[in-house]
């Protein structure tokens, strides 16, 4: 890694034959398959989350995210679409919040956005505290869509797009001080990525992490199915942290303010399942795609409501 203007490549792990290296390529390539999907639903950018969002929790733009600012597929797709996305920034303002990213994401500061995806997050730290971002995807096909949107956003001089498996990012030769994973580590490996982050984070740093987290085992098979993930407890997660050198000092539970994510999601699917049965050719594969989201987001609604998956924000600090 080096601060040179341009893509910096490291370790993308072709090579599959185990299970845990076939989970992800598949993720890899189901992330792949799906940037035209994100930027449609999430977009249009420049910030463009891959991420669940938050209802009624922020404080910020309360009739923007309030639950009944709009209705579900009676407001139009754009109208629902516009929910999802000020939904999605809204967890990543409270995420800022619970983090003091004010107090550890100095202008200056060089921060590492792992499994940063089509670069929202990447592009947000970068624009509202100036700091550097190294904006870490093992897809390589989202390194444009990253260098796009921050230039867009006027931040292509603080985002830097890193190609590499989050277990081998590059070393930058010179001081990271915090990392950054909004709903990314659920599709990693985390012992081994918490292990490369304590190489790279500089003691009394930072690694703050927004994620999905079991409580009901049995709901694992159906969510790691449909995502490619591989989901996993916050104990699981502490405790990979702490063995890697990092000690947890923030820890709040978002979840109640998230289930609504599932009901626009699945509204929006109807509504674009109804733009298709209009089309005099329709493509069938999408239809087919869609219909099937409605089923299994119904699914993860009953998840959320019997709150047998939660969504956490953690803090964790690096040993020193």
């Amino acid at each position: 890694m080096s601060d040179t203007r341009g893509v910096i490549r490291g370790n993308v792990r072709g090579v599959t034959g185990t299970a845990r290296e076939d989970q992800i390529s598949t993720a890899r390539d189901h992330l792949d398959a799906k940037a035209s999907h994100i930027v449609e639903k999430y977009g249009p950018g420049p910030r463009v989350h891959y991420h669940i969002g938050l209802f009624d929790g922020d404080g910020d733009e309360p009739d923007a995210t309030s639950s009944n600012a709009l209705g579900t597929t009676e407001a139009g797709i754009e109208g629902i679409r516009l929910r999802i996305t000020r939904a999605q920034h809204a967890l990543v303002r409270r995420a800022a919040r619970a983090w003091s990213a004010e107090e550890i994401l100095r202008p200056g500061a060089e921060v590492i956005d792992v499994g940063t995806g089509l670069g929202g997050g990447a592009i947000h730290w970068a624009e509202r505290y100036g700091v550097i971002v190294w904006a870490v995807t093992n897809v390589a096909s989202h390194i444009a869509h990253i260098e796009r949107f921050a230039a867009e956003a006027g931040v292509g001089d603080l985002v830097r797009p890193v190609l590499s498996d989050a277990r081998d990012i590059p070393a930058p030769g010179r001081t990271i001080d915090a990392a950054v994973a909004m709903e990314s580590l659920c599709y990693m490996p985390r012992r081994l990525v918490f292990g490369r982050l304590a190489e790279l984070v500089r003691p009394g740093g930072w690694l703050c992490v927004q994620d999905v987290f079991l409580r009901r085992p049995r709901w694992q098979p159906a969510f790691d199915a449909y995502w490619k993930t591989s989901i996993g407890t916050k104990d699981e997660y502490v405790a990979a942290a702490r063995d890697a050198g990092f000690v947890l000092d923030r820890d709040e539970d978002v979840s109640r303010w998230t289930s609504e994510f599932w009901v626009q999601s699945m509204a929006w699917a109807e509504a674009r399942i109804v733009q298709l049965e209009a089309q005099w050719e329709r493509d069938a594969q999408l239809h087919h795609r869609l219909v099937e989201s409605l089923r299994w987001h119904a699914g993860f609604h009953r998840a959320w409501r019997d709150h047998a998956i939660e969504v956490r924000l953690l803090r964790f600090q690096r040993r020193g």
